[in-house]
């Protein structure tokens, strides 16, 4: 019985890591690369409401979804703050997507933080989820013409050649 039982894992295993790895390219966030970015409107920490086109402004922008739970989205937003005179005298947007959390608590967070960024209130996921977000951190590198041009889990050191198309 034993003898079986480790024929079939080792008959499984393979399959399921091919089927995992073919799932991966063709769902999730992947496939919005070269798509016009989904358009929403929600409120924001500051208590607005707003849409990503007023928000992006017909700029190149860096969407970030983050939650105040996760170690890496704070280290991500710190390096968005060290950089943020740099990004916006290139002609950047930042626009911040917090995933699931209430305003209370992220206007809180920014506030403690010193973090002059708002952000949308994703409360309830579903900008997530029509991003795809798996994870946090997930930025979204969207170009002037709102295409989605790459998707990263971490800002790069060159975040500029992330709009360029692929």
């Amino acid at each position: 019985m034993m003898r079986l039982l480790m024929i079939l894992m080792f008959l499984i295993c393979p399959f399921q890591v091919w089927a995992m790895s073919s799932l991966s390219s063709t769902v999730g966030e992947e496939v919005l690369v070269g798509k016009p970015a989904p358009e929403f409107t929600l409120g924001t920490a500051s208590g607005e409401s707003k849409s990503l086109t007023q928000v992006r402004d017909g700029k190149r922008t860096i969407m970030f979804f983050w939650a105040t739970w996760c170690p890496h989205c704070n280290e991500e937003l710190e390096v968005l703050s060290m950089k943020l005179k740099d990004i916006q005298q290139k002609g950047i947007q930042i626009v911040l997507v917090d995933a699931g959390e209430s305003r209370e608590d992220v206007k809180s967070f920014l506030s403690r933080r010193g973090l002059v960024l708002d952000s949308f209130m994703d409360e309830d996921n579903t900008v997530s989820g029509l991003y795809s977000v798996v994870g946090l951190p997930t930025t979204f590198f969207i170009d002037e013409k709102g295409i989605v041009r790459a998707i990263e889990h971490e800002l790069p050191s060159d975040y500029d050649s992330k709009f360029k198309s692929r």
